[in-house]
């Protein structure tokens, strides 16, 4: 974790450093992009679980600023990405990171890009 702490991973799929307050110490915070505003999602607990939520507007302005964002629990993220890339569908870190580059968060569904592999 501390090794990502101050990683961006662009579009371009360059990794720059960032001075932001809020700056990926999760890989997951690297990765989910609210598909409604763009902003990144943040890990949050609450009543004792870990959950996803937009952050420039939800978290910081509301829920009207972001109507459509879902909140995302952590183990469902992670059974969903174990599932699609991890050997026996159990979730590894270094195996999404060499295989996502973001996953876009809308209402009813998500978008998961992959990283293209170099030959």
């Amino acid at each position: 974790m501390s090794k990502r702490a101050r990683l961006i991973h662009k579009e371009d799929g360059t990794v720059v450093s960032s001075t932001s307050k809020y700056n990926g110490k999760y890989l997951l915070e690297n990765l989910l992009v609210c598909g409604d505003c763009g902003a990144s999602y943040r890990r949050r607990t609450e009543r004792g679980k870990v959950v996803w939520r937009c952050a420039a507007t939800r978290i910081e302005k509301g829920k009207e600023s972001c109507v459509d964002s879902p909140t995302v629990n952590d183990e469902w993220v992670q059974k969903i990405l174990g599932g699609v890339f991890c050997e026996d569908n159990v979730y590894n870190e270094d195996t999404i990171t060499n295989n996502v580059q973001r996953i876009l968060l809308f209402k009813e569904y998500l978008e998961i890009y992959c990283k293209m592999k170099k030959n």
